[in-house]
């Protein structure tokens, strides 16, 4: 949670130093089948995996956990984990792996009624613009309804920033 606040740098640098520690308590993890506790911290990691630019690597990772047995099982971690996954393919240019993760990631907050996670999920289409602008509106949109329903600021912002940048490139 240290990543979408003012404490950003310094937990950024702190998840740097424990990388390979990461690393390793992912493999064991995969390893062992452990596939909710190897989805939340997948999960849980994409942000800083596409902060530092390590888009490749954070996709293997969350390609492993959810791949592993009875992953459907977890649907809050696995759509936390498919949200990442979506957002680091359209960084690295796979539209569509990174719309059906995106959207499988939605459908599943959807399903569980997860606002907080439908509203944040909303707003990881942004790198998307040229590519879905149609549908892209309304995704934001309801991200900002959400988020000011819920409370969520750091949502909220996001949500309208995105928004700001899509009206501005396409209107």
């Amino acid at each position: 949670p240290h990543l979408k606040d003012r404490e950003q740098l310094t937990w950024l640098r702190r998840l740097e130093l424990e990388h390979e520690n990461l690393r390793a308590a992912l493999h064991w993890l995969i390893e062992q089948n452990e596939t909710q506790v190897a989805l939340r911290l997948a999960g849980a990691l994409w942000r800083f995996w596409h902060s530092r630019g390590y888009w490749s690597e954070g996709q293997h990772w969350l390609h492993l956990a959810l791949n592993l047995p009875q992953s459907e099982s977890f649907p809050d971690a696995r759509a936390k984990a498919l949200g990442g996954a979506g957002r680091l393919a359209l960084h690295l240019g796979n539209t569509v792996a990174g719309r059906n993760q995106l959207g499988a990631c939605v459908a599943l907050y959807r399903e569980s009624g997860n606002k907080q996670g439908l509203a944040e999920s909303l707003t990881m289409w942004e790198v998307n613009y040229r590519n879905a602008p149609l549908t892209l509106r309304p995704l934001l949109e309801e991200s900002i309804h959400i988020a000011r329903e819920i409370g969520d600021r750091w949502i909220l912002a996001t949500a309208l920033q995105e928004l700001g940048c899509f009206l501005l490139s396409h209107e």
